[in-house]
């Protein structure tokens, strides 16, 4: 039930919160222990004023370990490993964010890549984007993981420490602005987006 909106069908773009669909996708084509192996590719091309993770090519993370880092710190890097191990490609993973976006109803969204890199070619509404995260919420692990405070990355193969991941949503992570109801989603932020 949307209870309030401003300027709701103005597509604009979306930053981080593109994560919430690369998520869905990988909840509905991967199992959460499934292993993604890092290539170059999932982290060459992010800018270098993106948060990451740090990923290192070799390294072997699981899925549920890549969505820890994607929804709550918005490690762009561990977006882009969900989106090619879904997707195979950029290309075809962003194909499946569009067909997913219309399967849901979304009018207004086109999507041109994993993780919100400000392209004034990549858009959506906060109505379309309400339809993805009420489809995002129908996954348990989704909530779980959105509205943890912290969360402790188990060590990798190339990563011998635990990385302490800190929610950066103010709805969990701030005592001003956390609330009980609160069930889940996704912060972004950049100039383009405003």
């Amino acid at each position: 039930t949307i209870l309030a909106g401003h300027n709701t069908h103005e597509p604009l773009p979306p930053a981080s919160i593109t994560k919430v669909m690369t998520a869905l996708l990988a909840m509905e084509n991967l199992e959460l222990t499934d292993l993604i192996t890092v290539t170059a590719e999932m982290f060459a091309t992010i800018p270098n004023d993106y948060t990451r993770l740090g990923l290192m090519e070799g390294e072997i993370i699981t899925v549920e370990q890549a969505l820890h880092a994607s929804l709550m710190i918005s490690a762009n890097d561990a977006a882009m490993a969900l989106g090619l191990t879904v997707g195979g490609t950029l290309e075809n993973f962003v194909e499946m964010m569009n067909a997913r976006a219309r399967e849901l109803g979304c009018t207004n969204t086109q999507f041109t890549n994993p993780y919100g890199y400000a392209d004034e070619a990549h858009l959506t509404t906060a109505c379309d984007m309400a339809l993805i995260t009420a489809e995002a919420l129908k996954h348990p692990i989704f909530t779980e993981i959105a509205t943890k405070k912290n969360h402790l990355l188990e060590p990798t193969n190339l990563f011998a420490e635990s990385r302490g991941l800190p929610n950066g949503n103010r709805f969990v992570a701030s005592p001003e602005y956390a609330y009980d109801a609160y069930v889940g989603g996704k912060t972004g932020y950049t100039d383009l987006s405003r």
